[in-house]
């Protein structure tokens, strides 16, 4: 090999092993900046809470946990909600749909569910109980039925302060939220909206919440239910 051609794979490893130095070097400034800024963070999070970590990191979670929406469906039982944290909760309640009626060839289909939605303060622990409502029955005309049959109403969907409050004027003080249910069908018209199991206007019925809005017409099936962390 010729002394020039040795000089420029001499120059050329030499280039080599300069860039991967700085690149080397250029992440390890990266890392180490990356790193003192956690150290900072951390010293300022000491500082607050202490130097026990653990309670911070838990008190996070939680609040991950809380804000991630809690949808309940239709069943045979109460639900329960219990606040991971102390904060600012969004309720909504779907009702559910009246039941349809079939004749022949013609369906007549139940009124659509309302809907409510609103704002509570919980305490860390606190239980609240969530009621969801259930599809009115479909029914099918048949000669032996044909004058017995009758609107089968959707149920309404509602969250209380206590496990055994029910759909009555009796009981509003621990009712918090209600959708109404949708009104059955009849073998000769369809069901109307919100015109089933209810409490309070044709709009719902929203008690001490914040930040409150009612609708009608908006469910179709079974009710439904959702709760998440606010702020």
């Amino acid at each position: 090999m010729l002394k020039s051609e040795k000089g420029s794979v001499t120059l050329i490893v030499l280039a080599t092993i300069l860039f991967i130095f700085a690149v080397l070097g250029t992440n390890l400034v990266y890392v180490s900046s990356k790193r003192k800024a956690q150290l900072e963070e951390t010293i300022i999070l000491q500082n607050i809470y202490g130097s026990d970590m653990s309670a911070v990191y838990n008190e996070q979670i939680a609040k991950v946990q809380a804000k991630a929406t809690k949808i309940f469906n239709s069943t045979e039982n109460v639900e329960t909600y219990t606040a991971n944290v102390a904060g600012t909760y969004l309720l909504e309640v779907y009702g559910a749909q009246g039941g349809d009626v079939t004749d022949g060839s013609t369906t007549f289909t139940g009124g659509n569910g309302g809907y409510s939605k609103g704002t509570i303060e919980l305490e860390e622990g606190q239980t609240i109980y969530i009621h969801v409502g259930k599809k009115g029955e479909d029914q099918t005309v048949t000669d032996e039925n044909k004058n017995s049959v009758t609107e089968s109403d959707g149920e309404a969907t509602y969250i209380s302060t206590e496990e055994e409050a029910t759909i009555d004027d009796n009981q509003k003080e621990n009712i918090l939220i209600v959708a109404n249910g949708g009104g059955g069908a009849t073998s000769k018209a369809n069901g109307k909206a919100n015109d089933g199991e209810k409490l309070g206007t044709d709009n719902g019925y929203v008690s001490g919440l914040q930040e409150t809005e009612t609708k009608t017409n908006e469910r179709s099936g079974d009710g439904l239910a959702k709760i998440s962390l606010y702020n």
